[in-house]
């Protein structure tokens, strides 16, 4: 299974990355990558993923009917595969939403056998030549209340897949009650997580959990986009490299001066 590889130099400037149909390169530490999935048009997962699909070896769906996503797998059918909608899909399945504006959220319908439990999870490598230490992760929860079922939607993380660590902050929940009038409503979320150590070329998880909370009947829809996080180094790479850079400085600095 491939990853999302964090490929670095330490730099400073500001610099975002996006690719929702291929595998997501980030080529340097310390900058945010963000994934908008503007690509994206529904249509499934595959290792070498046509236009509209997302890269499995990256993304991975579980707790769909048709199936149990894997990583580097290909599922391009039925809950797989649900295309795009502007919301009000009664199907349970995975989706491309059209939030207005251009936007795209990966979603979710769930429904009795669909994403209840659930998880959507994307894979992170190291690449670096460094261990990270931090990663700062932000995303935007769309959700299209229109039922009268509760439903949660949180974050979690890992280093080996399958020991998973809640953060509650996260935590989000779709209103019980449905909109009279419904339509897209983001919530935004973000956390630094901290004291990791993932070598270089280790791996690392995300992972959004869902579930029926209250209520009965059919189910919102829900989802994520502007999914952005930037790979922190331990502290001693910046003082090596740093160190380097001012000895390399002043040697050019005398060689000038000859």
């Amino acid at each position: 299974m491939k990853a999302v590889q964090l490929t670095a130099l330490l730099a400073t400037a500001a610099f975002a990355v996006s690719s929702a149909s291929g595998q997501i390169a980030v080529t340097q530490a310390n900058i945010a990558y963000e994934e908008d999935f503007t690509s994206f048009t529904g249509t499934g997962f595959s290792p070498t993923p046509s236009a509209g699909q997302l890269d499995s070896n990256t993304w991975r769906v579980e707790g769909a009917s048709d199936g149990v996503g894997t990583c580097g797998g290909t599922h391009d059918s039925g809950d797989f595969d649900r295309g795009s909608s502007s919301g009000g899909v009664n199907t349970g399945g995975v989706y491309a939403f059209d939030t207005g504006g251009g936007d795209i959220a990966l979603g979710f319908q769930p429904a009795a056998s669909d994403f209840t439990p659930g998880a959507l999870t994307l894979r992170l490598q190291n690449s670096t030549g460094f261990a990270v230490t931090s990663l700062e992760v932000s995303y935007t929860i769309a959700v299209y209340n229109d039922q009268g079922r509760a439903n949660s939607f949180n974050f979690a993380h890992s280093a080996d897949d399958v020991s998973y660590t809640n953060e509650a902050s996260l935590d989000y929940t779709t209103p019980e009650a449905a909109d009279n009038e419904p339509a897209w409503v983001f919530v935004q979320r973000g956390i630094t997580l901290s004291e990791l150590n993932i070598a270089d070329d280790g791996f690392y998880y995300l992972q959004w959990q869902t579930d029926d909370v209250s209520g009965g009947g059919s189910r919102d829809e829900f989802g994520i986009t502007f999914v952005s996080f930037t790979a922190i180094p331990e502290p001693s790479t910046y003082a090596a490299l740093f160190g380097a850079l001012a000895l390399g400085m002043v040697m050019f600095l005398r060689r000038r001066r000859r």
